[in-house]
């Protein structure tokens, strides 16, 4: 299997976010268009979207990866051997840019913010479940997000489009680098605005992150709003 740190940003881990982002879509589009032969007759919500198939793992075991950011739509997963991909609903939680960058975007001086979940009682958020084999390459695919997401996951019970309910590894970070949900909304655009770290600028994430998930299908208010609140910040980049 090709090392983890080559599948999103190459060897020289030089390639942009955003070209990534745009890789993503262009591989969501050829599924979606394996689906029914025509995007065209595709609903605007992608609602009954099959994304694939994983119908061998109903008779054999597998392992769910949960994603909710911008595994959604970066592409990652086909290097790793994804074997299927559904939509998939998770009770309980909402996303939330609740999560501290000190290094990628942002330093600790001035941390960014990016896409985490938070507890929610009454929410469900709406992801893509991806399915791989439960062979020897399991480990080394959870090691691999674990190291890019900077947090061990946690199983947590997702529902299918299809109805079933499975145990998926879900990326959730509860570490020292957390600032309350509560913070107002200004108050983060301010922080993304000022923030840039090895990576580029917070202000270039939380724009692929609502570009990605917009790409998919997704329109989540906890991005929407804050995209809209921080490209209307002084002094950020003019949009074309």
């Amino acid at each position: 299997m090709t090392k983890y740190g080559d599948l999103l940003f190459g060897n020289s881990g030089l390639t942009s976010a955003r070209a990534v982002a745009a890789r993503g879509a262009v591989h969501v589009a050829e599924q979606m268009t394996r689906y029914d032969g025509s995007n065209a007759t595709l609903p605007d919500t992608l609602r009954g979207w099959q994304m694939g198939t994983d119908e061998g793992h109903k008779s054999r075991r597998a392992m769910w990866i949960f994603g909710y950011g911008s595994l959604m739509f970066d592409g990652w997963e086909a290097a790793c051997g994804c074997t299927g991909r559904r939509w998939a609903d998770l009770p309980g939680y909402r996303r939330s840019f609740n999560k501290k960058s000190v290094e990628s975007r942002g330093t600790p001086e001035a941390p960014g913010l990016t896409l985490n979940l938070v507890r929610a009682a009454g929410h469900v958020c709406r992801g893509i479940a991806f399915a791989f084999e439960d062979d020897d390459s399991a480990p080394e695919i959870v090691l691999g997000l674990q190291k890019r997401e900077a947090c061990k996951p946690r199983a947590l019970a997702v529902q299918l489009e299809d109805g079933r309910t499975v145990t998926a590894q879900v990326y959730i970070y509860e570490g020292r680098n957390l600032i309350a949900d509560s913070m107002p909304l200004a108050d983060k655009a301010a922080m993304i605005a000022k923030a840039e770290g090895i990576r580029g600028p917070n202000f270039d994430y939380v724009r692929d992150t609502y570009e990605g998930l917009k790409g998919v299908g997704v329109d989540d208010p906890a991005v929407t709003t804050l995209w809209e609140a921080v490209k209307k910040y002084p002094d950020q980049p003019k949009l074309l």
